[in-house]
Protein backbone atom coordinates (compact mmCIF):
# COMPACT_ATOMS: atom_id res chain seq x y z
CA UNK A 1 0.00 0.00 0.00
CA UNK A 2 1.45 3.45 -0.93
CA UNK A 3 0.60 6.63 0.12
CA UNK A 4 1.60 10.44 0.15
CA UNK A 5 1.05 12.83 3.63
CA UNK A 6 1.92 16.28 4.08
CA UNK A 7 4.41 15.87 1.02
CA UNK A 8 6.17 12.49 2.08
CA UNK A 9 5.58 9.12 0.61
CA UNK A 10 5.34 5.80 2.74
CA UNK A 11 4.51 2.18 1.74
CA UNK A 12 4.37 -0.82 3.88
CA UNK A 13 3.18 -4.30 2.72
CA UNK A 14 -0.44 -5.34 3.66
CA UNK A 15 0.38 -8.62 6.00
CA UNK A 16 -2.49 -10.75 6.13
CA UNK A 17 -1.15 -12.81 8.89
CA UNK A 18 -1.26 -9.56 11.42
CA UNK A 19 -4.91 -9.81 10.96
CA UNK A 20 -5.35 -13.68 11.84
CA UNK A 21 -2.84 -12.93 14.67
CA UNK A 22 -4.82 -9.72 15.80
CA UNK A 23 -6.16 -11.12 19.54
CA UNK A 24 -8.14 -7.44 20.07
CA UNK A 25 -7.78 -5.24 21.96
CA UNK A 26 -7.65 -5.25 25.55
CA UNK A 27 -9.83 -3.04 28.43
CA UNK A 28 -9.55 -2.60 32.25
CA UNK A 29 -12.48 -3.78 34.11
CA UNK A 30 -15.92 -1.73 33.89
CA UNK A 31 -15.16 1.23 35.95
CA UNK A 32 -17.75 3.37 37.66
CA UNK A 33 -15.98 5.55 39.52
CA UNK A 34 -14.16 6.67 36.00
CA UNK A 35 -17.47 8.15 34.84
CA UNK A 36 -18.04 11.53 36.44
CA UNK A 37 -19.18 14.84 35.52
CA UNK A 38 -17.67 18.08 33.91
CA UNK A 39 -18.16 21.42 32.44
CA UNK A 40 -17.73 22.15 28.76
CA UNK A 41 -16.64 25.99 28.64
CA UNK A 42 -16.30 27.15 24.81
CA UNK A 43 -13.55 29.24 23.47
CA UNK A 44 -13.52 30.75 20.42
CA UNK A 45 -11.88 28.06 18.07
CA UNK A 46 -7.83 28.44 18.02
CA UNK A 47 -5.81 27.02 15.34
CA UNK A 48 -3.11 24.85 17.33
CA UNK A 49 0.23 23.31 15.85
CA UNK A 50 1.32 20.03 16.44
CA UNK A 51 3.75 17.87 15.11
CA UNK A 52 2.69 14.26 14.59
CA UNK A 53 5.14 11.11 15.93
CA UNK A 54 6.98 10.71 12.52
CA UNK A 55 7.59 14.40 12.69
CA UNK A 56 4.64 15.88 10.62
CA UNK A 57 3.41 19.50 11.26
CA UNK A 58 -0.63 19.36 11.05
CA UNK A 59 -3.14 21.63 12.91
CA UNK A 60 -6.18 20.87 15.51
CA UNK A 61 -8.59 23.56 16.74
CA UNK A 62 -8.78 24.07 20.27
CA UNK A 63 -12.12 24.73 21.02
CA UNK A 64 -12.36 25.29 24.60
CA UNK A 65 -11.40 23.45 27.96
CA UNK A 66 -13.72 21.02 30.23
CA UNK A 67 -13.23 21.37 34.35
CA UNK A 68 -13.97 18.35 36.81
CA UNK A 69 -13.16 17.36 39.79
CA UNK A 70 -11.94 13.76 40.62
CA UNK A 71 -10.97 12.22 43.65
CA UNK A 72 -10.89 15.39 45.72
CA UNK A 73 -9.05 17.16 42.89
CA UNK A 74 -9.86 19.53 40.00
CA UNK A 75 -8.51 19.48 36.85
CA UNK A 76 -9.00 21.22 33.65
CA UNK A 77 -8.34 19.67 30.12
CA UNK A 78 -8.06 21.52 26.71
CA UNK A 79 -10.82 20.47 24.25
CA UNK A 80 -10.00 19.88 20.73
CA UNK A 81 -11.54 19.39 17.45
CA UNK A 82 -10.72 17.86 14.20
CA UNK A 83 -13.52 19.30 12.13
CA UNK A 84 -13.34 22.06 9.00
CA UNK A 85 -13.85 25.75 10.31
CA UNK A 86 -17.83 26.53 9.95
CA UNK A 87 -18.95 22.54 10.63
CA UNK A 88 -21.57 22.65 13.88
CA UNK A 89 -19.30 21.29 16.72
CA UNK A 90 -20.13 17.60 17.40
CA UNK A 91 -17.34 16.12 19.49
CA UNK A 92 -14.72 17.54 21.80
CA UNK A 93 -11.68 15.28 22.17
CA UNK A 94 -9.35 15.32 25.73
CA UNK A 95 -6.03 14.36 24.91
CA UNK A 96 -3.87 13.38 28.24
CA UNK A 97 -1.53 10.94 30.13
CA UNK A 98 -1.52 9.70 33.06
CA UNK A 99 0.27 7.60 35.93
CA UNK A 100 -0.37 4.10 33.97
CA UNK A 101 1.01 5.96 30.97
CA UNK A 102 4.09 3.46 29.55
CA UNK A 103 2.87 0.76 31.50
CA UNK A 104 -0.58 -0.04 31.26
CA UNK A 105 -1.71 2.28 28.43
CA UNK A 106 0.29 4.02 25.67
CA UNK A 107 2.81 6.33 26.71
CA UNK A 108 2.37 9.06 24.35
CA UNK A 109 -1.16 9.49 25.74
CA UNK A 110 -4.61 8.57 25.47
CA UNK A 111 -7.76 10.28 24.20
CA UNK A 112 -11.66 10.64 25.13
CA UNK A 113 -14.04 12.10 22.91
CA UNK A 114 -16.80 13.26 24.23
CA UNK A 115 -20.36 14.05 21.89
CA UNK A 116 -22.09 17.70 22.11
CA UNK A 117 -25.40 17.76 22.70
CA UNK A 118 -25.53 21.66 21.15
CA UNK A 119 -22.48 22.98 19.36
CA UNK A 120 -23.62 26.39 19.96
CA UNK A 121 -23.73 26.38 23.73
CA UNK A 122 -20.77 28.38 25.38
CA UNK A 123 -20.89 26.42 28.48
CA UNK A 124 -22.60 22.99 28.95
CA UNK A 125 -22.76 19.69 31.78
CA UNK A 126 -21.03 16.69 30.12
CA UNK A 127 -19.71 13.39 31.29
CA UNK A 128 -16.64 11.91 31.29
CA UNK A 129 -16.81 8.21 30.67
CA UNK A 130 -13.50 7.69 30.86
CA UNK A 131 -14.47 3.67 30.64
CA UNK A 132 -14.21 5.24 26.81
CA UNK A 133 -10.58 6.42 26.60
CA UNK A 134 -9.01 4.56 24.13
CA UNK A 135 -4.95 4.80 23.30
CA UNK A 136 -4.02 6.52 20.33
CA UNK A 137 -4.05 4.67 16.83
CA UNK A 138 0.55 4.89 17.03
CA UNK A 139 0.06 1.94 20.10
CA UNK A 140 -1.43 -0.63 17.25
CA UNK A 141 0.64 0.59 14.18
CA UNK A 142 3.83 3.01 13.55
CA UNK A 143 1.85 3.66 10.09
CA UNK A 144 -0.47 5.96 12.21
CA UNK A 145 -0.13 10.09 12.36
CA UNK A 146 -0.88 10.58 16.23
CA UNK A 147 -0.14 13.94 18.15
CA UNK A 148 2.52 14.85 20.40
CA UNK A 149 2.56 18.03 22.45
CA UNK A 150 -1.02 18.34 23.10
CA UNK A 151 -1.02 15.87 25.51
CA UNK A 152 -1.92 17.31 29.30
CA UNK A 153 -1.03 15.16 32.89
CA UNK A 154 -3.58 14.11 34.91
CA UNK A 155 -2.24 12.63 38.11
CA UNK A 156 -5.05 10.39 39.29
CA UNK A 157 -4.56 6.64 37.45
CA UNK A 158 -8.01 6.64 35.78
CA UNK A 159 -7.62 2.55 35.64
CA UNK A 160 -10.32 2.57 32.95
CA UNK A 161 -10.64 2.19 29.12
CA UNK A 162 -8.47 0.80 26.55
CA UNK A 163 -4.64 -0.47 27.91
CA UNK A 164 -1.84 -1.31 25.82
CA UNK A 165 -1.42 -3.89 23.42
CA UNK A 166 0.20 -6.86 25.40
CA UNK A 167 2.87 -6.63 23.14
CA UNK A 168 3.34 -2.73 22.71
CA UNK A 169 4.87 -1.80 27.27
CA UNK A 170 6.89 0.79 25.69
CA UNK A 171 8.70 3.31 28.38
CA UNK A 172 6.65 6.84 28.21
CA UNK A 173 10.42 8.15 28.41
CA UNK A 174 11.52 6.89 25.04
CA UNK A 175 8.94 8.90 23.29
Amino acid sequence: VLGKRVGKLWGYVYDPDQIKKFTGFRFYPFNPQAIIKGVYTQRGRQVVSYKTVQGDLTEVAKVGEVKFEWEGKSYALNAYNWQKPGEPLEYIALIFVEPTAGQETYAGGRELVIDITNGKVKKQFVTLDFNRTTNFYCAHSPFWHCPTGLQQTLDVATKAGEMLPLKKIVSRKAL
